[in-house]
Formats: structure tokens, sequence, C-alpha cells
């Protein structure tokens, strides 16, 4: 007989299995790999730049949230964050690791910051013009849409939260409403055009351990990194 797990047990042997996922690899960085340096803005708004020396092969950059830097994210998101990430955080590391340029990380976790990104979950990117949220759900079921579409000029979905950057403009976004995780594949003049790439973080996830290829960025690939 099959044994039956909770939700608390299926995550618990999740992040054990990206524990012995990065062993086996002798990596605990992005599949990206390192940068030779990091740029972060920090509460002001003020960017700095400082070199990376952390050997990514010997284990992860930034040590697991602690309650304190779960508590000032969910505070400054005004939301709870989504169970998985939160046990991601919690039992693996604050980010920095997995597919493309690292998990973004939740208060004092990894903020990646390159071509123009600099954005952690407690301070969630938004669109560099005036916008107001939209419930991408109830969008979605109103005008009956597809995998792939556009949002209305000048909005953004809520509770949007960044998953990681993959380089040339194309990031990764959960919805912590509904655990669906798109792809941001085009912004350009006000307009953003999204891509369902998976019904559920845990299968995003899930993907990533079996090294699947995202159909939709053929030039990268789990374990593309020189270690």
């Amino acid at each position: 007989m099959n044994k039956v797990y909770s939700m608390d047990d299926r995550y618990t042997l999740l992040c054990a299995r990206i524990w012995r996922h990065c062993e086996a690899r002798h990596w605990y960085g992005p599949d990206g790999g390192l940068e030779e340096d990091r740029a972060f803005r920090d509460a002001n708004g003020d960017l700095h730049i400082q070199p990376i020396t952390h050997d990514a092969r010997a284990g992860f950059e930034f040590a697991p949230a602690s309650p304190e830097h779960l508590d000032v994210t969910e505070a400054r998101l005004g939301y709870p964050l989504p169970p998985l990430l939160r046990r991601l955080y919690v039992d693996v590391a604050n980010g920095g690791f997995g597919p493309g340029e690292g998990i973004t990380g939740a208060h004092g976790g990894y903020w990646y910051g390159w071509d123009g990104h600099f954005f952690r979950n407690d301070q969630p990117w938004t669109p560099p013009w005036p916008w107001h949220p939209l419930d991408l759900a109830a969008y979605i079921q109103q005008h009956s849409l597809l995998d792939r579409f556009t949002l209305p000029n000048g909005t953004w979905p809520a509770r949007f939260l960044h998953l990681c950057y993959w380089g040339c403009a194309t990031d990764t976004f959960l919805d912590a409403n509904t655990d669906r995780v798109y792809v941001v594949e085009d912004i350009t003049n006000r307009t953003v055009r999204l891509m369902l790439d998976a019904k559920s973080f845990e299968e995003w996830i899930e993907r990533w351990l079996n090294g699947e290829r995202p159909a939709w960025w053929p030039d990268v690939t789990a374990g593309d990194v020189e270690t």
C-alpha cells in the first residue's frame, strides 16, 4: 500500500531532496553560475556593489531564514508567504540557489542585482510605471485565457512574488494567490506578457530536481554549471 503523505510531510521530503541534489552536484549556488560581484540596494534605495567571495561548491551562501526575517517579509508584503516557499527559506536557504540566477530570498537573504534587477521578496519587483493590482485568477477566468496572454495596460498581478531571473529580461514569478508559476516573457511600453510555466510551485521545483529543460528557455538546463 502506498503511503499517503500530508502536505507538511511532502514539503519536508522535498527540502531534503534539494539538499541531496545540491550535495550530489557539489554545487549550492545558482544554475546560471556566480557573478564576480553583486549589486544591491539598501533600505534607502542606494546602490551598493560588493565582490562575491563565497565558494558555492562548499555550501549555500545564505543561511536559512530566521523567524524574524520571515516576520519582516510578511509584514512588508501584507500577506503570508506561500507555504512551500516559506519552507524552502526555513529548511534549505534564504535564496541564492536553484534555477536561473538563483531563487530570490526573503528579508536578509539573496538579493539578485544585475541588468537593472534589484529586488528581494520583502521588497518585491513591480513595474516602473503607475499600475494597479490585478486579481490574475479572476481575470484569466473572466476572459477564458489560455497559457499565454497579455495583461491590460497599467496593471500588475497582486501578490506576485519573484522566483528567479534568467537573463534577457525574462523572469519567473509565483502567484501567491493560486500557487501557479508564470514566466514574464515581455515587458514593453507598459505591456506585460505572461506564460503559465507550472500549475504549482511544487511542480516547478520538481522539474528542476528532475533536470528538466525549460521549453521556453532552451539554452538553460539544470546542472549547466561549471564546478
